[in-house]
């Protein structure tokens, strides 16, 4: 009976879960990369437009995992890239409580300004005209170079942080490092208590 039962053609089709899955993963990438191939960049958003060149992807890009070890500068570039940082710009349509402009006295403070023209910002803009001698944002925002020459600005410059000064690293706290005396733990105890 078991023979007959093999030699027989399966009535449905038979697939493992693996093999479901990344069917449906190739299905969604495919119907995502012609839903942005038939886009064009008014219809993307002017906001995204100039950094909008790649080709929608599930897995993060080469030189975005080169960043994987630097949380924060990567969620700086982002920001930056979409148009989502601490600047002016975005503050005027999601912020309406932050002043909108920028400290060197440019009104509004805009992505393209922080980038191209802010004076506070001269010194470390050779970083950016290794990609683009004019720091087009098309470039800096939307090829692998231009990302590259964005992230070692942003590391060095501090641009789109809170007070657009380069962070201070944290570093991890030590056990070797808390106080002998227990932090004052033993003054909560009452008398009589071990």
């Amino acid at each position: 009976m078991a023979k007959r039962g093999a030699a027989m053609a399966p009535t449905r089709e038979l697939t493992s879960r693996a093999h479901a899955g990344r069917r449906s993963k190739e299905q969604l990438q495919d119907e995502w990369t012609q839903e942005w191939r038939r886009a064009t960049p008014a219809t993307r958003g002017t906001r995204f437009a100039a950094a909008d060149r790649f080709p929608p992807s599930l897995k993060p890009t080469p030189h975005f995992t080169a960043l994987a070890k630097e949380r924060e500068l990567f969620a700086r570039l982002t920001q930056c890239r979409t148009g989502h940082c601490f600047q002016g710009a975005y503050y005027k349509e999601n912020v309406p409580s932050e002043n909108i402009d920028c400290p060197c006295g440019e009104h509004p403070q805009t992505r393209e300004h922080t980038l191209r023209h802010c004076p506070r910002y001269d010194r470390y803009r050779s970083a950016l005209w290794d990609a683009s001698t004019t720091v087009d944002l098309g470039v800096i925002l939307g090829t692998r170079d231009g990302i590259l020459a964005l992230a070692k600005f942003l590391r060095t410059s501090g641009a789109f942080t809170k007070t657009g000064h380069p962070r201070t690293l944290r570093t991890t706290p030590m056990w070797e490092d808390e106080p002998e005396d227990g932090g004052g733990w033993e003054e909560d105890r009452e008398e009589g208590e071990e």
